[in-house]
């Protein structure tokens, strides 16, 4: 069967697309919820990255202050981030620490 033949099926009932006009009710619909949403989510995580452009101790609220990125790149330039691995030798050994059998780097 071919799709010419499976279209004129008299017991096949073709599903019409809804108009447009009921698509466009429903986007009319939801989109208060979709910006309450939005909304709800987003502000906070907005005040969030606000907050951390700031220099803000809460000892001392008075003293505070716009520094940008500054606050990242302390946080990233410490040494508690530093590369979890010990740096890669200058010439490799004769042996390696991955073999096949195991522990036959170790003989």
């Amino acid at each position: 069967m071919d799709a010419v033949t499976l279209a004129r099926q008299p017991g096949r009932v073709r599903r019409k697309r809804r108009p447009r006009a009921g698509r466009r009710g429903a986007w009319l619909l939801t989109a208060p919820a979709l910006v309450v949403m939005v909304a709800v989510a987003g502000c906070p995580v907005l005040y969030g990255v606000w907050l951390s452009l700031q220099r803000y101790d809460l000892r001392f609220p008075d003293e505070r202050g716009f520094v940008g990125l500054g606050n990242y790149a302390a946080v990233l330039s410490a040494p508690v981030f530093g590369p979890p691995w010990p740096p890669p030798r200058s010439s490799p050994s004769s042996r390696s620490a991955w073999s096949w059998p195991p522990g036959s780097a170790s003989r």
